[in-house]
């Protein structure tokens, strides 16, 4: 038999080639740099905003609307919420964007949709819930170290000059006197207000009801459907396809998710410690999951 001729050796070589560069090319158009996961499909399609972890001021959510919202082909949105809440700016931010927003929207929640996490999801035109999912938590927080005692045990004291009473609330290095806490409860009740509004007009809830529900109670996903926080039970497929539907997409919609890649050591620092504050250098006003 004879053997192949150099020629059709280097075809084959350079076919190869070919396809691999292709296959390169095919890839970095569906993961781009900064790690989004994108489509070159065209036609309509769902958009999945994630709304993982603590909503913090950096937050990447903003990021992934501000995609969304310059692709032409996205016809809904569904915001797959597993967050127990954060930054209470950043969550306001992200309201008033997905409120600009000319498409339908569904929220899916998943393990918590807590505090500014269930904010966030009222924005959504439907909200889906697992059967267990832990939401609600309507309420605001502010954090105050206090290691005073722990100053004097050491003997280290820390001077102060100030213009205005009230200009070191909440300090570490001291407690809170009376007129101080009276002072951070009236903030605190003038943003909670501000949450039972934005639940009451995104759920089409009388403000009165909501303020019975808005005392940091967390709900089950069911408990949240049979009291109004919540629509339907479902998980994040069936939030898809109900949002293909509302945008008149027929047959099973296209998605696509504009993920980001996080760094090992935040990854590893989110999971191990969710629950610390956003800054420990100074207190910031939180809807937040305890």
């Amino acid at each position: 038999m004879p053997s192949p001729s150099r020629g059709w050796l280097l075809g084959c070589a350079l076919l190869v080639l070919c396809l691999m560069i292709a296959g390169a090319l095919l890839i970095g158009f569906a993961f781009m740099a900064d790690g989004t996961l994108s489509s070159w499909k065209l036609g309509p399609k769902v958009g999945v905003v994630e709304v993982f972890g603590v909503i913090g001021e950096d937050d990447a959510v903003l990021e992934q609307l501000e995609e969304f919202a310059d692709d032409d082909q996205i016809e809904a949105l569904v915001l797959h919420v597993n967050s127990p809440g954060g930054s209470v700016g950043t969550t306001q931010r992200i309201v008033a964007r997905l409120d600009e927003l000319d498409i339908p929207i569904v929220a899916a929640l998943d393990d918590v949709a807590a505090s500014g996490g269930y904010y966030v999801a009222t924005a959504a035109d439907s909200i889906f819930a697992l059967p267990g999912t832990l939401t609600g938590s309507i309420g605001v927080i502010m954090s105050f170290p206090d290691v005073s005692a722990l100053m004097k045990k050491v003997g280290v004291d820390w001077q102060v000059v100030k213009a205005g009473p009230f200009k070191d609330a909440g300090s570490p290095f001291r407690p809170l006197n009376p007129e101080e806490r009276a002072w951070i409860g009236t903030v605190l009740d003038d943003v909670q207000e501000q949450f039972v509004s934005a639940v009451a007009e995104g759920r089409g809830l009388a403000p009165d009801s909501v303020r019975v529900l808005a005392d940091g109670r967390f709900f089950t996903g069911r408990m949240a459907c049979d009291s109004g926080l919540a629509d339907r039970i479902g998980d994040l497929e069936t939030a898809i396809a109900a949002a293909g539907e509302m945008a008149g997409i027929e047959g099973e919609p296209e998605v696509v998710r504009k993920r980001r890649f996080r760094r090992a050591w935040d990854q590893w620092l989110e999971e191990r410690v969710p629950d610390l504050p956003l800054d420990v250098r100074s207190p910031h006003l939180e809807f937040r999951w305890r």
